[in-house]
C-alpha cells in the first residue's frame, strides 16, 4: 500500500489535522500567521496523548466579515506528503456587543489537498464548517464557539480497491479563543469522524465513545499584524 492510500485510510487522522480556522473573521486588511499542535488521542507507551500533528497557516481579512486563508501541514511534509489547504470564512451574523448571550454565526469552505512527493499520487477533500460563537467577555474580544466540520470523500474506493461506503465525515467541535490585539490563543476539542468505525485501523486511537470516531485536542497560537 502506498503512503497516500495509507494516510487516506486513516479517516480519523486525515479529517483532524488542524482545528477550525478563523471562526470569527479577521478585521479588514488584517493579516495573521498561525501555528497549531495536536490531533486525535492515541494510546502510546501506556499513556493517552494527542497525536503531535503540526501545521502553519496564513490569513488575510478581505472585509470585516470575510477572511481568506491557506495552510501547510508540516508533520505530513516530513513524511514526504504535501498536505495543504485553501479556504474562506464568512460571518453571516455578528454577535451582539451588548448581549453576551446572542451568538454570531459563520461558515467556511476549505479545499484540502494531498500530494505524495514520491509516487505523485493526489487526493483532495472539500470541507464545509459552521460555527456559533459568543463574546463571553464584553471587555475583551475573547469568545467560545460550538460547531460542526464536514469533510466529503469524493473517491469511489477505499484502500485495497474496496468500495467507499461513506462519503461524509462529520466532526462536532467546541473551542475557546483568548483574543488580544496582536496575539490570540485557541484551545479546541473535536469529536472526530463520528460516523466512521474506529475498529481494525492502523493507529491505536483512544475510544472514549465506543466503536465510532475519536476525540481530538488542539492548541493554536496566532500572531496578528
Amino acid at each position: 500500500m502506498n503512503r497516500i492510500i495509507l494516510i487516506a485510510a486513516c479517516v480519523i487522522a486525515i479529517s483532524s489535522c488542524a482545528p477550525s480556522r478563523y471562526v470569527r473573521p479577521l478585521d479588514e486588511g488584517q493579516k495573521a500567521i498561525t501555528g497549531n499542535l495536536g490531533g486525535p488521542l492515541i494510546k502510546f507507551s501506556g499513556m493517552t496523548i494527542p497525536l503531535p500533528l503540526t501545521a502553519i497557516s496564513l490569513g488575510y481579512g478581505l472585509k470585516d466579515d470575510l477572511t481568506i486563508y491557506g495552510g501547510m501541514h508540516t508533520t505530513a511534509l516530513s513524511f514526504g506528503v504535501i498536505q495543504g489547504e485553501l479556504g474562506v470564512v464568512k460571518e453571516f451574523v455578528k454577535p451582539d456587543s451588548l448581549n453576551k448571550f446572542k451568538p454570531g454565526f459563520s461558515m467556511s469552505y476549505t479545499t484540502n489537498l494531498l500530494v505524495d512527493t514520491w509516487e505523485k499520487n493526489f487526493k483532495f477533500w472539500p470541507q464545509v464548517d459552521a460555527n456559533l460563537y459568543w463574546n463571553y467577555n464584553l471587555n475583551r474580544n475573547d469568545y467560545f464557539y460550538i460547531g460542526v466540520s464536514n469533510w466529503f470523500e469524493l473517491s469511489g474506493f477505499r484502500a485495497h480497491d474496496e468500495p467507499q461506503l461513506n462519503h461524509w465525515i462529520f466532526n462536532p467541535q467546541a473551542g475557546i479563543v483568548f483574543d488580544q490585539p496582536n496575539w490570540s490563543y485557541n484551545i479546541e476539542a473535536k469529536y472526530l469522524a463520528t460516523n466512521y468505525s474506529n475498529q481494525n485501523i492502523v493507529v491505536d486511537y483512544a475510544k472514549p465513545w465506543g466503536e465510532n470516531g475519536g476525540l481530538g485536542i488542539y492548541l493554536s497560537i496566532s500572531k496578528k499584524f
